[in-house]
């Protein structure tokens, strides 16, 4: 039933957002506030954030599902992580009166992101996280003073802690870098044979 409750929750627990904070959240259609579930961890743990498995052999089809600051902050990459919570931020589109969210299986522009928010109060407590909710600050200068260190460190973190890190860019296997070494081996110790045993006339 609170799962249900959505956005309504924060605005109940927190008020109004402010201006910025509302635009921002406006454009997102609140993809980062869809479960107020901030009183505790879910019984599951990640694995009740995230359908992501790695045992599973769609896992990467479903990673290029996502958005590609979503996909770099998976990697564990600071920047995409910054981006991805702060789309939308700066927007100059009057904020809605009416929310309207989408759930996670229309889109979701971070991983686990529909818990977002609520992690947040979790961690900073929601004295702060109400001083975040009302401010009329830019959002990432609201949310970095909320969480007391950049955003995209915050959120590097936090995504790591849902998802360990995944791996991007071309990559050897261990045994073709193995295989490679040896033969390095093989020929730089072929060459200084043949130095050493070389005549000078």
């Amino acid at each position: 039933m609170q799962n249900v409750l959505g956005p309504c929750a924060f605005y109940a627990a927190f008020g109004s957002p402010g201006r910025e904070i509302r635009r921002w959240l406006g454009a997102r259609r609140f993809d980062l506030a869809l479960y107020p579930r901030w009183e505790s961890q879910p019984a599951g743990g990640p694995d009740d954030y995230v359908m992501l498995d790695r045992r599973q052999p769609w896992f990467w089809m479903q990673v290029y599902q996502y958005p590609p600051d979503a996909i770099g902050c998976l990697a564990g990459r600071r920047d995409g992580c910054r981006t991805a919570v702060l789309t939308g931020a700066g927007t100059t589109e009057p904020p809605s009166r009416i929310v309207t969210t989408e759930r996670w299986w229309w889109h979701q522009a971070l991983v686990g992101g529909d818990y977002y928010l609520a992690d947040v109060v979790r961690t900073v407590g929601h004295e702060r996280f109400r001083r975040f909710w009302g401010s009329e600050l830019p959002v990432d200068t609201a949310l970095a003073a909320a969480l007391r260190t950049p955003v995209g460190d915050w959120t590097r973190e936090w995504q790591a802690s849902l998802v360990p890190p995944i791996r991007l860019g071309p990559t050897v296997p261990p045994s073709s870098a193995l295989l490679g070494l040896l033969l390095a081996a093989v020929a730089m110790t072929t060459v200084l044979r043949t130095v050493s045993r070389r005549e000078v006339r």
